[in-house]
């Protein structure tokens, strides 16, 4: 979908305000140019996009359109429901991001960084030492984390860490075979029967 440089611009500074940050123009260009890039499913890919471009509605923007009698969050019933609030400031939300990412460090051997630039925006500066395959199941084990949040998004249900695994290994299995029908590179393969490996393990 084409969108106009100052719909992208105004994008920038609405995520730059809300996650007290500055994302200069060519990280700003690359986080464009990778959203869905690393799902292969169509349904993943659209979920990213949504995600970029804050489509889901929030306690805050039902609120103040009079739709709804409040603008707190949906499952900590404390804090005020922003978009960032919801898929990951949350203290219901925030400890299953923990538990993914501390998973997929153990997995790929290298410290993450705990941040919503990269695991809302995909940006690949706050992780520039990963290998282009390992970066790519990274992201999505980072992508089906939101999308598990996301099936629960006006609900007081919590996600969990098996309903990602299970997720994941489905997705997985998703990515091997995509890849061995488009005949890549021993890598990619690897790595992704190294994730799966290490899925089934732990």
């Amino acid at each position: 979908m084409y969108l106009s440089s100052s719909t992208c611009d105004n994008l920038r500074i609405i995520w730059q305000r809300d996650l007290d940050c500055q994302i200069d123009n060519d990280t700003w260009k690359q986080i464009l140019t990778d959203n869905g890039r690393y799902i292969k499913e169509t349904r993943g890919k659209f979920t990213q996009y949504k995600i970029l471009h804050r489509y889901y509605w929030t306690p805050c923007r039902l609120f103040k359109i009079g739709l709804i009698s409040t603008n707190t969050c949906w499952k900590c019933k404390k804090e005020m429901g922003t978009f960032v609030h919801l898929i990951w400031e949350c203290s219901m939300v925030n400890p299953f991001w923990r538990r993914v990412l501390d998973f997929l460090e153990a997995w790929v051997g290298l410290s993450l960084p705990f941040s919503p630039r990269l695991c809302l925006l995909g940006d690949k500066t706050e992780i520039p030492q990963l290998t282009k395959s390992a970066h790519s199941v990274l992201m999505v084990g980072i992508a089906s984390a939101a999308r598990i949040i996301l099936r629960y998004w006006k609900a007081p249900t919590l996600p969990t860490f098996n309903e990602w695994k299970a997720l994941m290994s489905e997705t997985a299995s998703y990515e091997v075979m995509l890849a061995r029908i488009r005949g890549r590179g021993p890598v990619v393969l690897g790595n992704w029967d190294y994730f799966m490996e290490y899925l089934t393990s732990n």
